[in-house]
């Protein structure tokens, strides 16, 4: 009796980590997505250069699935080390705008269509808008755009 009482405490604790784990995923990369919006936008004006960010594909290459990761690079493919990827483990992430983003290098001129990103899991959904300026806008909460 002590043993099942044992395995049903422990079960109930692995059950609530669960949930606690998934949320700070979901939040985490809501934030990392968040910087490198933010980030994007001003390495395309301090360099000069207009920057994308794309859905991850195979071989390092732009894809079609955000559920993937992302990837961002110079226009030209460049950008030495400041360019990089970030697979997704855990969330599905979805853009209403299609597969890309370019920032462009000049302040005034925007960098892409308004749009959102869905970060999503079990334990919920985040939304980030940008806006025309290429600033981001987080909505905690909000599952609106989740499967």
């Amino acid at each position: 009796m002590v043993t099942v009482i044992i395995i049903g405490v422990l079960a109930g604790i692995a059950i609530s980590t669960s949930g606690w784990l998934e949320s700070r995923r979901l939040a985490s990369e809501t934030e990392a997505l968040r910087q490198r919006l933010e980030a994007l936008h001003q390495l395309a004006v301090a360099t000069r250069q207009p920057w994308q960010l794309c859905a991850l594909g195979t071989n390092g290459q732009c894809g079609k699935n955000w559920n993937q990761g992302y990837l961002w690079h110079r226009v030209d493919d460049k950008g030495g080390r400041l360019a990089g990827e970030h697979p997704l483990t855990d969330v599905t992430l979805s853009w209403n705008r299609g597969s890309l983003i370019t920032f462009k290098s000049t302040p005034w001129d925007f960098h892409s269509a308004f749009g959102s990103f869905f970060i999503c899991n079990p334990s919920g959904g985040n939304r980030l808008t940008l806006n025309d300026a290429g600033r981001v806008t987080p909505t905690y909460g909000d599952r609106s755009g989740c499967p």
